[in-house]
């Protein structure tokens, strides 16, 4: 079994949970969300990007 260095992120925007994504860090988690969120032209907009927010999702997985 190979072994991943991601971690599960939950993703926000305005203190809501949208999702949780795999990733290595906080940033490439909120770019994988966006670009599953079909906001990919977005992913270069700093001020869009900066309402979006990440942190370790608890015990690994993030329930609402």
């Amino acid at each position: 079994m190979i072994q991943s260095d991601d971690i599960i992120y939950a993703i926000y925007k305005n203190r809501t949970h949208l999702g949780n994504e795999k990733a290595k860090n906080k940033d490439e988690a909120i770019q994988k969300y966006l670009i599953a969120a079909s906001y990919k032209d977005a992913i270069h907009d700093k001020d869009f990007v900066s309402l979006y927010t990440a942190k370790t999702a608890e015990e690994g997985i993030h329930y609402l």
